[in-house]
């Protein structure tokens, strides 16, 4: 599987495994496995419900057998997460976040929570001041592998409550260097645990 998913190069492929009247889903970015991933848990819940396997099933994460509560109506697809959500370590040294960044600490803003939250898939948390550096980034890659290894973290998830959109609370980018791409397009599971600790 790890295989695959490294030679498909897509930032998560998740194979789906039939155990009696139950699927399970197994996450592989290109470089490891994860506990779990919405977006990808949404696309293949999508191609069961579109398919002919029936309407009535059970959903779980492969790694933590967790339930997962989707939905399917119409070209709609949902799903409801248990706030299970912890917050793993919420005293984050700012000079730490700069380097790994590679911004001044004077970026980081320190009205809004900077932590490594959970809800299945750790992610380091870090809110910037505006649009302009969150998009400005160059982060060290290296550094924030190996910062991610050493503290068991899926990837650095930074964002802004300085929007473009009035419909949006916050914007975001998420680096994963240590599993997957460079910069992953999005991460349904920081986009989870940021909507947990704020």
């Amino acid at each position: 599987m790890q295989a695959m998913a490294t030679d498909f190069n897509f930032p998560e492929t998740v194979f789906i495994i039939l155990d009696k009247n139950q699927y399970f889903f197994r996450f592989f970015a290109t470089k490891g496995e994860l506990p779990l991933c919405c977006h990808g848990a949404l696309g293949a819940a999508y191609y069961l419900f579109k398919s002919d396997y029936g309407k009535s099933f059970t959903i779980k994460s492969y790694q933590t057998k967790t339930n997962l509560d989707i939905a399917c109506s119409d070209n709609l697809v949902s799903m409801s997460i248990v706030n299970n959500g912890k917050i793993v370590d919420d005293t984050i040294d700012p000079d730490i976040t700069s380097k790994l960044l590679a911004i001044d600490k004077t970026s980081i803003n320190t009205y809004l929570p900077c932590a490594v939250a959970s809800i299945g898939s750790p992610k380091l948390l870090v809110p910037v001041i505006n649009r302009a550096i969150l998009f400005n980034i160059t982060p060290n890659l290296a550094l924030i592998s190996q910062w991610c290894k050493k503290h068991s973290v899926n990837g650095i998830y930074v964002y802004s409550d300085y929007t473009e959109n009035s419909d949006s609370d916050y914007v975001g980018r998420n680096f994963n260097p240590l599993f997957s791409h460079q910069e992953d397009i999005a991460t349904g599971v920081s986009a989870v645990a940021l909507a947990f600790i704020c």
